[in-house]
Formats: structure tokens, sequence, C-alpha cells
């Protein structure tokens, strides 16, 4: 081979040897195959926490950690969850788990670094369990919380249900595929205000009625304030005190016809007590976070009951409190699993909820 072209195929060897070194690449291991130290860890959503475990069961949690070098663990009790792995603010793949696994991420330049780990599926059924961030060093920086707090309460809209489905029909399996909280408008928003959020939404929940009236005396009040959906309440060892809070509800409460061995024996019961408990509910919040801006959101292709019933709730708010707005969010395409709303709509909805804040002077 004559030199010049033993040369350059020296150097393209060399070239994609060290990249292939260097791909950032998860993979499952063995629990005695995880690195020595466990690290700090910032933990975010709804979660309850001990010094062996975090355990959850809400939407959109989150683990981020600081580490230094080419290599972190990590590991799971979950037997069913998808999550989102970053590494320095850019996502490099996704895992599921499937019950007690751990995992290393692997090819990393050998310097500090941060990981973050969303939890981008819903899981009604069952709660998981993350056991922390292993490395090789001994690092103990903890990344710091930030400054801004959002709270979204909502239903299957908040939880970004089957949002990145381009098709209305899609079985069990395609709803987990296509459902990514990430991309949900909650998160967006407290993206652009770079904030920590917490997403305490659940698919099918109303304010007193469930879908079809499913889980009866089950509505959000209900589940809300618990860590885990079966255990007790514990709001008030919750240390996440939100600037801003975004309700997203009664969507279920008015989608299908009562039945006539239901507790409301016509539309107009239901509205009464749909606008009585939200108020009490709404109050409770206030209670809890004195300062916060409570934005409550409709969209504006809300059936004529659902958008009835809401206004007659901004009537009894009229004037009574100055942080707390009625927000109307744009009509939805509804191109996502179960005609849900898809990618484009929770940007547009995101946008309004951002535009509000703003327009409203709220420094937070």
């Amino acid at each position: 081979m004559p030199l010049r072209n033993w040369f350059i195929a020296f150097i393209f060897a060399s070239f994609f040897a060290i990249n292939f070194a260097n791909a950032q690449n998860i993979v499952p291991i063995k629990d005695n195959e995880l690195p020595s130290f466990k690290l700090n860890a910032s933990i975010s959503g709804t979660v309850k926490t001990n010094n062996e475990y975090s355990e959850y069961q809400w939407p959109g949690i989150y683990f981020v950690s600081k580490f230094r070098g080419t290599e972190i663990g990590f590991k799971f009790d979950d037997k069913r969850n998808k999550f989102k792995i970053s590494i320095d603010n850019k996502e490099i793949g996704q895992i599921v788990t499937t019950g007690a696994n751990s995992f290393k991420v692997i090819g990393l330049s050998n310097t500090n670094h941060q990981i973050r780990i969303d939890k981008i599926s819903e899981s009604l059924g069952h709660s998981g369990r993350f056991y922390g961030f292993f490395s090789g060093y001994n690092f103990a920086s903890k990344p710091l919380s930030k400054k801004r707090k959002i709270e979204i309460i909502g239903d299957s809209y908040s939880v970004g249900y089957g949002n990145l489905s381009l098709s209305h029909k899609c079985s069990r399996e395609q709803l987990f595929d296509l459902t990514d909280n990430s991309k949900s408008y909650g998160v967006l928003m407290a993206n652009a205000f770079d904030a920590d959020y917490q997403i305490n939404a659940y698919s099918g929940i109303g304010i007193v009625r469930n879908y079809n009236n499913a889980m009866f005396g089950k509505p959000i009040g209900y589940f809300y304030g618990k860590s885990i959906f079966d255990a007790k309440k514990n709001i008030e060892e919750n240390d996440f005190h939100p600037n801003i809070i975004n309700l997203l509800l009664g969507t279920n409460d008015f989608s299908t016809k009562i039945k006539p061995d239901e507790k409301w024996k016509n539309i107009d019961e239901l509205k009464v007590d749909y606008v009585k408990t939200y108020a009490e509910f709404i109050n409770e919040l206030r209670r809890n976070n004195h300062n916060a801006l409570i934005l409550i959101s409709i969209n504006i292709d809300a059936n004529k009951n659902h958008m009835a019933a809401y206004k007659d709730l901004e009537k009894l708010f009229s004037n009574r409190d100055k942080k707390i707005k009625f927000v109307i969010l744009p009509a939805t395409k509804k191109s996502g699993c179960d005609w849900h709303p898809d990618l484009y709509d929770h940007a547009a909805m995101a946008q309004i909820l951002i535009s509000t804040v703003k327009d409203l002077g709220f420094k937070f």
C-alpha cells in the first residue's frame, strides 16, 4: 500500500476507534457491577424518600446528580416504567424497567458530568423505587434545586397521555410507547421559566366524578397529597413550595352521561357539586401556598356543561384573590391517542400559560 494511502487509512481507523470508545451507551448490568460510591442526588416530583431509596408513582419524577469519570451507574426496582437519560443536558437514550434493574452509562469523557433521569411514563397500578446513582469516585457535590417551582395538577392532559401519537387508535402497548410526560405542557412551561416542577396528574381523574364514574369516591382530592396512591396523605412532609400552581381538571367529570345509579340525578346537580368541591380544593391549595399564583385552566373547546361549571367557579372567585386567575387554553387538535392533545397542542397550551404569567408581571 502506498505510504500516503496507508497514512489516510491509519487516520480514519484511529478516528473511528476513538469515537467508538467514547460512544455514550446505556447498558444493563448486575447489581454487583455497580460502582462503589453512592452519590448525592437531587430528587424532584412527588416522592417518598428514605436513606435507601426514593419511592414514586406520579408522573414527572426526575433524579439529578453530578459525577466525575467515564461511567455512572444507577439502580431501579420498578416492574414497568420508561425513563429518559440525559448527560450534560443532552438526551442519550431511554430505558424501560422490568423489575429490579441496574444500568450503567459508559463511554463518557474523563471529566465532570451531570446526569438526569426523567420518568416519562404513567404508572397508575404500581409504584417504583430508585436506589440512586453510583460512581467510582466519591464525588461530594450535590446539584442545587432551582429557585423557581411550578406545580401542575390535572388529568391525562397533564400526564401527556399519548402525546407522541399521530393516530387516535392506540393499543395499550402503543399508549405506553407514545406517552412522554417530559413533553407535556406543564413541563414545557416549567422549562421556559427554568423551574423545578411537580406533576400531580392522574389519567381519568376528575374533581368529583372520574371518567365514566370509575373509582367512585376517589377523585383528585383522594390522591392529592399522597406520594404513593395507596399511602396515607403526607403533604405536610412535602418541602416543595410552588410559586405557581396550574390546575386543569373537569374534562372527565362531564365527558360521559350520568347513569341512573349515580350520586347525581342530573347535570345541574353535578355542576353544583363540581363548583363546590373545586372551590374547596382551591381554598386548601391557597392555605398551604399563601403567595403562589394559582392558574385555573380550561380548553376553549371543552363541552358546554364543563364550560358552564367553570364559569360558575370563576364567578365565585371574582375579586376575591388577585393571585387566582382563570385562563382559557386554546382548542386542541387531539391527534394523540384516544383523542388526546398531541405535541402541537401541548406547545400551544404551554405558550398561553407562559404568556399569562409574563403579562401579569408575576415575579418569582
